[in-house]
């Protein structure tokens, strides 16, 4: 998987810099900072850095896929999210490090609602049986 650290020097030598390729979600799953989210595989990043000035632009988006419990039935959901990457840098530094920047960005993906479909029934509230599944019989 990538390396989140980016060489400065490199980025002005070539006059700036492009990366698309696969994140690791597994490196920061230890910190519980995803919920009942779960990914379901690597994140995808699309990064591009340019040059202006004394400082460095690193425009970007990353997307993963996510399951989620559906808020009705809590039956798993597999939605796809991303965030828009925005950050400046300045050229004195020697390397860049989007690990952070990429971490927030998963984190602030993930849906805090999702359903499993539209026409969802839900779990019955006297009985908790799943109503997709057919009719509770605490009716």
């Amino acid at each position: 998987m990538a390396d989140l650290r980016f060489s400065v020097s490199e980025i002005k030598d070539q006059g700036g810099l492009a990366f698309n390729g696969p994140v690791s979600i597994a490196e920061f799953e230890g910190e519980a900072l995803f919920g009942e989210a779960k990914p379901k595989g690597p994140a995808a990043l699309d990064v591009e850095f340019s040059v202006g000035g004394s400082h460095i632009l690193m425009e970007g988006r990353v997307e993963a896929t996510w399951t989620v419990p559906c808020n009705r039935c809590l039956g798993p959901v597999d939605v796809k999210a991303g965030e828009d990457l925005e950050e400046t840098y300045p050229v004195g530094q020697d390397v860049i490090d989007l690990t952070e920047s990429v971490r927030e960005s998963l984190v602030l993906s993930i849906p805090s609602k999702a359903l499993c479909r539209e026409e969802c029934a839900g779990l019955c509230a006297k009985c908790g049986a799943n109503r997709n599944q057919g009719p509770c019989r605490c009716k």
